[in-house]
């Protein structure tokens, strides 16, 4: 490969690491906590490097990660549990839709079954299933905040 094709490599790899990091800031955010964008994605990528050298293809540096934001950003325990778990959560399904996305896409195509247009609509079919699950944590969450609403809405006309 020429140095173009690596530049443009790395530059790939880097933007999936930031949009990997801005994802996990966005769900930290969410869960009412705060972390600057460079300290979470010093997080994240000790915790990749943890992996990558651990036995198994996914876990590993999650402990460590979860260790930093309780010791570095005083986080309460549950907290960084939950922040580095939804994540996870969502790249596995993430890993996951692009997965099956692909075995079918080459199902389809490679053994003659189907024109490139019929493989597209079982890819998009299969997508459901993830989309689905994704699209149910974000209700959830949701959800939760309107729980919190009508509960603290309840107490305050408790109080009068």
């Amino acid at each position: 490969m020429n140095s173009n094709k690596w530049l443009s490599w790395i530059s790939l790899n880097l933007a999936i690491i930031a949009v990997a990091t801005q994802r996990w800031l966005t769900l930290v955010k969410s869960l009412d906590l705060s972390v600057p964008f460079y300290q979470l994605l010093k997080i994240r990528q000790a915790g990749q490097a943890i992996s990558f050298i651990t036995p198994g293809p996914q876990f590993g540096g999650e402990p460590l990660q979860i260790y930093w934001l309780w010791k570095q950003q005083h986080w309460p325990i549950h907290s960084a549990l939950l922040a580095v778990g939804v994540d996870r959560f969502y790249e596995l399904w993430i890993n996951f839709g692009v997965l099956l996305m692909s075995v079918v896409l080459l199902m389809n195509t490679s053994c003659g079954i189907g024109t490139l247009e019929a493989s597209l609509f079982w890819m998009f079919q299969t997508l459901d299933l993830p989309l689905s699950a994704v699209m149910s944590v974000i209700a959830l969450m949701r959800l939760r905040d309107v729980i919190t609403l009508l509960v603290g809405l309840s107490c305050v006309r408790g109080l009068r």
